[in-house]
Protein backbone atom coordinates (compact mmCIF):
# COMPACT_ATOMS: atom_id res chain seq x y z
CA UNK A 1 0.00 0.00 0.00
CA UNK A 2 1.28 3.33 -0.92
CA UNK A 3 1.41 6.55 1.31
CA UNK A 4 1.69 10.15 0.91
CA UNK A 5 4.58 10.75 3.19
CA UNK A 6 6.10 8.01 5.58
CA UNK A 7 4.52 5.56 5.92
CA UNK A 8 2.99 4.70 9.61
CA UNK A 9 4.54 2.63 12.17
CA UNK A 10 2.51 0.98 14.65
CA UNK A 11 3.97 1.09 18.47
CA UNK A 12 4.01 -1.66 20.75
CA UNK A 13 0.96 -1.44 23.87
CA UNK A 14 2.81 -3.41 26.61
CA UNK A 15 5.93 -2.24 29.16
CA UNK A 16 7.23 -4.21 31.64
CA UNK A 17 9.40 -3.16 34.52
CA UNK A 18 11.27 -5.44 37.15
CA UNK A 19 12.37 -4.10 40.75
CA UNK A 20 14.63 -6.54 43.01
CA UNK A 21 13.74 -5.36 46.56
CA UNK A 22 16.97 -4.82 48.97
CA UNK A 23 15.67 -2.99 51.89
CA UNK A 24 11.44 -2.30 52.96
CA UNK A 25 10.22 -0.41 50.42
CA UNK A 26 6.60 0.88 49.87
CA UNK A 27 6.51 3.16 46.81
CA UNK A 28 7.98 1.99 42.69
CA UNK A 29 8.84 4.99 40.50
CA UNK A 30 7.78 3.21 36.96
CA UNK A 31 9.27 5.10 33.50
CA UNK A 32 5.40 6.64 33.66
CA UNK A 33 4.04 3.93 30.68
CA UNK A 34 0.49 4.16 31.18
CA UNK A 35 -1.83 6.61 29.33
CA UNK A 36 -3.70 7.71 32.19
CA UNK A 37 -4.75 7.45 35.80
CA UNK A 38 -6.28 4.29 35.24
CA UNK A 39 -5.08 1.57 37.29
CA UNK A 40 -6.94 -0.93 35.05
CA UNK A 41 -4.40 -0.62 32.81
CA UNK A 42 -1.52 -1.97 35.52
CA UNK A 43 -0.76 -5.41 36.82
CA UNK A 44 1.47 -5.33 39.68
CA UNK A 45 3.24 -9.07 41.19
CA UNK A 46 4.88 -9.81 43.84
CA UNK A 47 6.77 -12.89 43.93
CA UNK A 48 4.76 -13.77 40.48
CA UNK A 49 1.56 -13.48 42.33
CA UNK A 50 -1.29 -11.04 40.85
CA UNK A 51 -1.79 -8.52 42.93
CA UNK A 52 -5.61 -6.66 43.77
CA UNK A 53 -6.07 -3.40 42.77
CA UNK A 54 -6.51 -3.03 46.55
CA UNK A 55 -3.22 -3.74 47.41
CA UNK A 56 -1.46 -0.99 45.56
CA UNK A 57 -2.41 2.34 44.34
CA UNK A 58 -1.70 4.52 40.86
CA UNK A 59 -0.56 8.07 41.58
CA UNK A 60 -1.67 11.10 40.01
CA UNK A 61 1.26 11.24 37.88
CA UNK A 62 0.61 7.88 36.25
CA UNK A 63 3.86 6.59 37.32
CA UNK A 64 4.06 6.02 40.64
CA UNK A 65 2.84 2.69 42.40
CA UNK A 66 2.56 3.16 46.15
CA UNK A 67 2.18 -0.63 48.10
CA UNK A 68 -0.51 -0.94 50.53
CA UNK A 69 1.81 -3.40 52.22
CA UNK A 70 5.68 -2.89 52.02
CA UNK A 71 7.71 -5.37 49.84
CA UNK A 72 10.76 -6.25 52.09
CA UNK A 73 14.26 -7.65 50.80
CA UNK A 74 14.78 -10.10 48.00
CA UNK A 75 11.22 -9.64 47.05
CA UNK A 76 11.00 -9.18 43.33
CA UNK A 77 8.23 -6.62 41.75
CA UNK A 78 7.04 -6.86 38.53
CA UNK A 79 4.75 -4.07 37.01
CA UNK A 80 3.62 -4.49 33.63
CA UNK A 81 1.45 -1.76 31.92
CA UNK A 82 -0.57 -1.29 28.12
CA UNK A 83 -1.53 1.66 26.32
CA UNK A 84 -4.02 1.87 23.14
CA UNK A 85 -1.85 0.92 19.93
CA UNK A 86 -1.85 4.25 17.76
CA UNK A 87 -2.28 4.78 14.15
CA UNK A 88 -5.79 3.34 13.54
CA UNK A 89 -5.63 0.32 16.41
CA UNK A 90 -6.73 -0.28 19.60
CA UNK A 91 -7.35 -2.91 21.87
CA UNK A 92 -9.71 -3.31 24.68
CA UNK A 93 -8.99 -4.66 27.97
CA UNK A 94 -11.48 -5.21 30.92
CA UNK A 95 -10.39 -6.83 34.30
CA UNK A 96 -12.81 -7.93 37.20
CA UNK A 97 -12.32 -9.04 40.54
CA UNK A 98 -14.70 -10.48 43.18
CA UNK A 99 -14.23 -12.15 46.67
CA UNK A 100 -15.77 -15.50 46.99
CA UNK A 101 -18.56 -15.94 49.39
CA UNK A 102 -21.95 -18.16 49.72
CA UNK A 103 -19.55 -21.22 48.54
CA UNK A 104 -19.94 -20.01 45.44
CA UNK A 105 -18.43 -21.86 42.48
CA UNK A 106 -19.19 -19.52 39.69
CA UNK A 107 -18.12 -15.99 39.17
CA UNK A 108 -20.17 -13.80 36.04
CA UNK A 109 -18.18 -10.73 35.48
CA UNK A 110 -19.73 -7.54 34.32
CA UNK A 111 -18.44 -7.85 30.82
CA UNK A 112 -18.56 -10.00 27.85
CA UNK A 113 -15.65 -12.46 28.12
CA UNK A 114 -13.65 -13.25 25.35
CA UNK A 115 -12.80 -17.05 26.26
CA UNK A 116 -9.59 -17.01 24.15
CA UNK A 117 -8.48 -13.79 25.67
CA UNK A 118 -9.42 -14.25 29.46
CA UNK A 119 -6.95 -15.35 31.98
CA UNK A 120 -8.19 -15.91 35.77
CA UNK A 121 -6.51 -15.03 38.82
CA UNK A 122 -6.94 -17.34 41.96
CA UNK A 123 -5.39 -15.28 44.76
CA UNK A 124 -2.72 -13.89 42.89
CA UNK A 125 -1.97 -17.66 41.14
CA UNK A 126 -2.73 -17.81 37.20
CA UNK A 127 -5.28 -21.04 36.42
CA UNK A 128 -4.74 -23.31 34.05
CA UNK A 129 -6.47 -23.11 30.81
CA UNK A 130 -6.16 -26.78 29.99
CA UNK A 131 -4.12 -26.39 27.19
CA UNK A 132 -1.79 -28.49 25.50
CA UNK A 133 -2.86 -31.58 27.71
CA UNK A 134 -3.15 -30.26 30.91
CA UNK A 135 -6.20 -30.49 32.85
CA UNK A 136 -8.21 -27.71 33.34
CA UNK A 137 -8.68 -25.43 36.47
CA UNK A 138 -11.92 -23.51 35.03
CA UNK A 139 -14.34 -23.07 31.89
CA UNK A 140 -16.25 -20.60 30.48
CA UNK A 141 -19.37 -21.16 29.31
CA UNK A 142 -22.33 -18.60 29.03
CA UNK A 143 -20.29 -15.34 30.02
CA UNK A 144 -19.68 -17.43 33.33
CA UNK A 145 -16.73 -18.72 34.70
CA UNK A 146 -16.91 -22.83 36.91
CA UNK A 147 -14.59 -23.87 39.09
CA UNK A 148 -13.22 -26.85 38.54
CA UNK A 149 -11.52 -27.22 42.15
CA UNK A 150 -14.23 -24.51 43.96
CA UNK A 151 -12.60 -22.12 45.61
CA UNK A 152 -12.94 -21.18 49.22
CA UNK A 153 -15.01 -17.87 51.05
CA UNK A 154 -12.61 -15.62 51.19
CA UNK A 155 -10.43 -16.50 47.94
CA UNK A 156 -10.05 -13.62 46.07
CA UNK A 157 -10.73 -14.19 41.82
CA UNK A 158 -9.42 -11.55 39.06
CA UNK A 159 -10.49 -11.46 35.50
CA UNK A 160 -8.72 -10.06 33.27
CA UNK A 161 -9.69 -10.05 29.41
CA UNK A 162 -8.50 -8.48 26.24
CA UNK A 163 -10.05 -8.36 22.78
CA UNK A 164 -7.80 -9.10 19.40
CA UNK A 165 -6.76 -5.55 18.08
CA UNK A 166 -8.82 -4.32 15.93
CA UNK A 167 -8.93 -0.88 14.01
CA UNK A 168 -10.66 2.53 15.17
CA UNK A 169 -11.38 3.45 11.62
CA UNK A 170 -13.19 -0.17 11.22
CA UNK A 171 -16.89 1.86 11.43
CA UNK A 172 -16.06 4.58 9.35
CA UNK A 173 -15.81 3.12 6.39
CA UNK A 174 -17.91 0.85 5.04
CA UNK A 175 -17.00 -2.73 2.96
CA UNK A 176 -17.43 -3.62 -0.21
CA UNK A 177 -20.63 -5.38 0.13
CA UNK A 178 -22.03 -2.45 2.43
CA UNK A 179 -21.30 -0.60 -0.39
CA UNK A 180 -22.30 -2.61 -3.35
CA UNK A 181 -25.55 -3.93 -1.72
CA UNK A 182 -25.48 -7.84 -1.46
CA UNK A 183 -27.02 -9.19 -4.73
CA UNK A 184 -29.39 -12.04 -4.74
CA UNK A 185 -31.84 -13.98 -6.54
CA UNK A 186 -35.39 -14.89 -4.82
CA UNK A 187 -38.96 -15.97 -5.72
CA UNK A 188 -41.65 -15.27 -3.49
CA UNK A 189 -45.38 -16.62 -3.09
CA UNK A 190 -47.14 -12.91 -3.44
CA UNK A 191 -50.33 -14.53 -3.30
CA UNK A 192 -49.98 -16.00 0.42
CA UNK A 193 -47.24 -13.08 1.66
CA UNK A 194 -46.93 -9.75 0.14
CA UNK A 195 -43.70 -9.01 3.02
CA UNK A 196 -41.81 -12.48 1.90
CA UNK A 197 -39.10 -13.08 0.22
CA UNK A 198 -38.30 -17.24 -0.22
CA UNK A 199 -36.01 -19.51 -1.32
CA UNK A 200 -33.39 -16.49 -1.30
CA UNK A 201 -29.76 -17.71 -2.94
CA UNK A 202 -26.89 -15.40 -3.11
CA UNK A 203 -25.52 -14.72 -6.48
CA UNK A 204 -21.63 -15.64 -6.39
CA UNK A 205 -18.95 -13.71 -4.52
CA UNK A 206 -21.87 -12.27 -2.76
CA UNK A 207 -23.35 -14.32 1.13
CA UNK A 208 -26.90 -14.35 2.36
CA UNK A 209 -24.51 -13.69 6.05
CA UNK A 210 -23.91 -10.27 4.96
CA UNK A 211 -27.57 -9.62 5.22
CA UNK A 212 -28.65 -7.87 8.54
CA UNK A 213 -32.13 -6.91 10.04
CA UNK A 214 -32.77 -3.43 9.02
CA UNK A 215 -31.05 -3.60 5.46
CA UNK A 216 -32.51 -1.62 2.99
CA UNK A 217 -33.74 -3.76 0.18
CA UNK A 218 -34.35 -2.89 -3.47
CA UNK A 219 -35.67 -5.20 -6.14
CA UNK A 220 -38.07 -5.39 -9.40
CA UNK A 221 -41.61 -4.76 -7.55
CA UNK A 222 -40.07 -3.54 -3.96
CA UNK A 223 -41.40 -0.52 -3.09
CA UNK A 224 -39.00 1.73 -2.06
CA UNK A 225 -38.09 2.09 1.41
CA UNK A 226 -38.44 -1.01 2.32
CA UNK A 227 -36.41 -2.55 5.13
CA UNK A 228 -35.60 -6.13 6.23
CA UNK A 229 -37.48 -7.27 9.41
CA UNK A 230 -36.45 -10.77 10.03
CA UNK A 231 -34.07 -13.36 8.46
CA UNK A 232 -35.04 -17.40 8.83
CA UNK A 233 -33.24 -19.12 6.77
CA UNK A 234 -33.59 -18.51 2.86
CA UNK A 235 -36.44 -16.63 3.63
CA UNK A 236 -36.28 -12.91 4.64
CA UNK A 237 -39.47 -11.21 5.93
CA UNK A 238 -39.83 -7.36 4.99
CA UNK A 239 -41.11 -4.23 6.08
CA UNK A 240 -42.82 -1.02 4.65
CA UNK A 241 -44.18 1.41 6.95
CA UNK A 242 -47.32 1.87 4.27
CA UNK A 243 -48.02 -1.61 3.97
CA UNK A 244 -46.88 -4.28 1.83
CA UNK A 245 -43.46 -3.96 0.81
CA UNK A 246 -44.31 -6.14 -2.99
CA UNK A 247 -46.05 -4.18 -5.51
CA UNK A 248 -49.60 -5.22 -5.89
CA UNK A 249 -48.80 -6.00 -9.82
CA UNK A 250 -45.84 -8.63 -8.82
CA UNK A 251 -46.72 -12.13 -8.96
CA UNK A 252 -42.93 -13.28 -8.06
CA UNK A 253 -39.63 -12.43 -8.61
CA UNK A 254 -38.91 -15.26 -10.78
CA UNK A 255 -35.45 -15.39 -9.77
CA UNK A 256 -34.43 -11.71 -10.47
CA UNK A 257 -32.01 -9.58 -8.62
CA UNK A 258 -32.91 -8.41 -5.05
CA UNK A 259 -30.37 -6.25 -3.05
CA UNK A 260 -29.54 -5.71 0.29
CA UNK A 261 -27.76 -2.33 1.31
CA UNK A 262 -26.12 -1.82 5.39
CA UNK A 263 -28.61 0.83 6.85
CA UNK A 264 -25.84 2.55 8.78
CA UNK A 265 -22.80 2.98 7.26
CA UNK A 266 -22.06 6.33 5.28
CA UNK A 267 -22.57 4.86 2.14
CA UNK A 268 -25.43 2.88 2.19
CA UNK A 269 -28.72 2.87 0.60
CA UNK A 270 -29.99 4.38 4.06
CA UNK A 271 -27.91 7.86 4.32
CA UNK A 272 -27.46 8.09 0.53
CA UNK A 273 -31.41 7.58 -0.66
CA UNK A 274 -31.61 11.07 -2.12
CA UNK A 275 -29.06 9.89 -5.05
CA UNK A 276 -31.20 6.88 -5.58
CA UNK A 277 -33.47 5.85 -8.97
CA UNK A 278 -36.57 5.62 -7.43
CA UNK A 279 -37.84 4.53 -10.67
CA UNK A 280 -36.24 3.78 -14.77
CA UNK A 281 -37.44 2.15 -17.58
CA UNK A 282 -36.40 1.47 -21.91
CA UNK A 283 -39.41 1.60 -24.00
CA UNK A 284 -40.04 1.42 -27.32
CA UNK A 285 -42.44 3.87 -29.63
CA UNK A 286 -45.30 1.37 -28.90
CA UNK A 287 -44.69 1.58 -25.03
CA UNK A 288 -43.25 -1.81 -24.54
CA UNK A 289 -41.17 -2.08 -21.76
CA UNK A 290 -37.63 -3.55 -22.54
CA UNK A 291 -36.85 -3.38 -19.04
CA UNK A 292 -37.27 -1.27 -16.19
CA UNK A 293 -37.34 -0.54 -12.04
CA UNK A 294 -40.31 0.39 -10.44
CA UNK A 295 -42.61 1.11 -13.47
CA UNK A 296 -45.74 -1.27 -14.01
CA UNK A 297 -46.33 -0.23 -17.82
CA UNK A 298 -45.93 2.58 -20.54
CA UNK A 299 -49.11 3.65 -22.31
CA UNK A 300 -48.93 5.08 -25.48
CA UNK A 301 -50.40 8.48 -25.89
CA UNK A 302 -51.58 10.30 -28.99
CA UNK A 303 -49.16 12.35 -30.56
CA UNK A 304 -46.22 10.89 -29.46
CA UNK A 305 -46.93 11.26 -25.99
CA UNK A 306 -45.81 8.34 -23.75
CA UNK A 307 -47.58 7.92 -19.68
CA UNK A 308 -45.45 5.81 -17.55
CA UNK A 309 -46.57 4.28 -14.67
CA UNK A 310 -44.84 3.90 -11.44
CA UNK A 311 -45.30 0.10 -9.68
CA UNK A 312 -45.42 2.06 -6.30
CA UNK A 313 -46.84 4.90 -5.59
CA UNK A 314 -44.12 7.69 -4.78
CA UNK A 315 -44.05 9.83 -1.71
CA UNK A 316 -43.54 12.77 -3.56
CA UNK A 317 -44.55 14.19 -7.15
CA UNK A 318 -41.93 16.93 -6.58
CA UNK A 319 -39.10 14.58 -8.43
CA UNK A 320 -36.83 15.16 -11.18
CA UNK A 321 -37.17 13.42 -14.67
CA UNK A 322 -34.06 12.77 -17.24
CA UNK A 323 -34.80 11.40 -20.65
CA UNK A 324 -33.11 10.80 -23.59
CA UNK A 325 -34.42 9.12 -26.65
CA UNK A 326 -33.85 8.09 -30.39
CA UNK A 327 -35.02 6.44 -34.01
CA UNK A 328 -31.79 4.48 -34.08
CA UNK A 329 -30.64 4.49 -38.26
CA UNK A 330 -34.29 6.31 -38.84
CA UNK A 331 -32.87 9.92 -37.90
CA UNK A 332 -32.95 12.12 -34.93
CA UNK A 333 -35.97 12.00 -32.33
CA UNK A 334 -35.85 13.08 -28.34
CA UNK A 335 -37.50 12.70 -25.14
CA UNK A 336 -38.72 15.27 -22.63
CA UNK A 337 -41.02 15.66 -19.93
CA UNK A 338 -44.14 17.51 -20.97
CA UNK A 339 -46.02 19.27 -18.18
CA UNK A 340 -49.29 21.26 -18.91
CA UNK A 341 -52.34 21.66 -17.16
CA UNK A 342 -53.15 18.23 -17.56
CA UNK A 343 -50.29 16.50 -17.51
CA UNK A 344 -48.04 17.52 -14.43
CA UNK A 345 -45.99 15.15 -12.83
CA UNK A 346 -48.28 12.90 -10.18
CA UNK A 347 -47.16 9.94 -7.55
CA UNK A 348 -48.34 7.38 -9.55
CA UNK A 349 -47.12 8.76 -13.38
CA UNK A 350 -45.13 10.77 -15.43
CA UNK A 351 -45.91 12.05 -19.13
CA UNK A 352 -43.16 12.45 -21.74
CA UNK A 353 -43.34 13.36 -25.17
CA UNK A 354 -41.15 12.66 -28.54
CA UNK A 355 -40.42 14.91 -30.85
CA UNK A 356 -38.34 14.59 -34.28
CA UNK A 357 -35.04 17.10 -35.11
CA UNK A 358 -37.47 20.26 -35.49
CA UNK A 359 -40.59 20.82 -33.40
CA UNK A 360 -42.57 18.02 -34.73
CA UNK A 361 -43.84 15.20 -32.95
CA UNK A 362 -42.41 11.69 -33.22
CA UNK A 363 -42.30 8.48 -31.98
CA UNK A 364 -39.14 6.92 -30.34
CA UNK A 365 -37.62 3.65 -31.21
CA UNK A 366 -35.36 3.93 -27.76
CA UNK A 367 -37.12 5.52 -25.13
CA UNK A 368 -35.38 6.41 -21.79
CA UNK A 369 -36.72 7.62 -18.62
CA UNK A 370 -35.58 7.66 -14.90
CA UNK A 371 -36.74 9.08 -11.84
CA UNK A 372 -34.62 10.94 -9.00
CA UNK A 373 -35.68 12.59 -5.25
Amino acid sequence: MSYIGNQPVLNTSEFREEFAVTSTQTVFNTGGFTASSDSATLEVLRNGVLLGTADYTLGSDASTVTLANAAVNGDIIVIKGRRELTNGVQVTEFRYEETIANNATTVTPNYTMVPAYTDVFLNGVRLAKGNNGVTADYSISSNTVSFTTNPVNGDLVQIISREAATSIYGDSFASTSEVQGVYTTATTAKATNANQLTSVTAVSGYSLADISVGDYVTGEGIRVGTTVSAISGTTITLYHPDGDALSSSMTDLSGDPVSFYNSTKALSAGTVAGGLCRAWVNFNGSGVIRNAYNVSSVTDQADSDYRVHFATTLPTADYIVTTSGGNGSNGQSYLTSKTSNTADPTTTYIEVHGSNGGNGSADVTFGYVGIFY
